[in-house]
């Protein structure tokens, strides 16, 4: 697998290929059939990657929404622990029949934690499903949402804007389902986010004959 490091979020351009001797995470992963560039149609190199014969392949949408909560008086934070055993069940019910980049894990979700791309105290978890979060001054950002429901994502959204005292930011909807639930409670939709994946064939195939709708990664798959 070939792959550039990216020492955070905002830095673009990885690469990676799927390489048959690599365990995938997801099931129903298409091995060595294409390579995968993360990258943002803002940067000069974007017209770059199509010279080099990368093609768009999966566009992400972003959902914004300004709050006007009172932040009580701070009291005494306490530390939470995400049980990753809970959370790594709900993920792989959602995405069994998915293909991503990341092999999820115990020790990925610690990574996480330890990076702080998000914050445990601010996360959710409920008995179907749970919002992993991250706060900046104020704003709170949706890392990744997963509910075995509609309803479900319904009610962690609605915990979530409880949580934040200026704005929530999602910068990659991946659900369909989540994108309709955050247009009923009136967040604000911009069809073609930051994010943006290109694909280069290596065999005939095309992204979407490969993958079909079946490709799912987070904001919590960005390290």
């Amino acid at each position: 697998m070939g792959s550039s490091h990216k020492s955070s979020p905002r830095q673009k351009g990885h690469i990676q290929s799927f390489d048959a001797a690599e365990p995938r995470l997801f099931q129903g992963a298409r091995l060595q059939q294409v390579l995968l560039l993360y990258t943002t149609k803002i940067l000069i190199a974007y017209e770059f990657y199509h010279k080099l014969g990368y093609k768009d392949a999966v566009g992400y949408s972003s959902a914004y929404k300004v709050v006007k909560n009172v932040r009580k008086a701070a009291g005494k934070t306490r530390k939470k622990k995400l049980d990753w055993d809970r959370l790594l069940a709900l993920f792989n019910d959602v995405t069994k029949n998915s293909t991503g980049f990341v092999i999820r894990n115990r020790q990925y979700g610690r990574m996480l934690e330890i990076r702080k791309k998000i914050h445990p105290e601010k996360s959710i978890v409920t008995d179907r499903g749970y919002a992993l979060l991250r706060e900046d001054a104020g704003n709170v950002y949706v890392e990744e949402l997963i509910a075995l429901e509609k309803e479900e994502g319904n009610r962690l959204i609605a915990q979530i804007e409880g949580k934040a005292t200026k704005a929530i930011i999602d910068e990659k909807v991946v659900s369909s389902e989540t994108l309709d639930t955050y247009k009923s409670r009136g967040f604000m939709i911009i069809g073609e986010g930051y994010d943006l994946l290109l694909s280069k064939r290596l065999t005939d195939k095309t992204f979407a004959e490969t993958y079909g709708q079946q490709f799912h990664a987070t904001s919590a798959d960005s390290f």
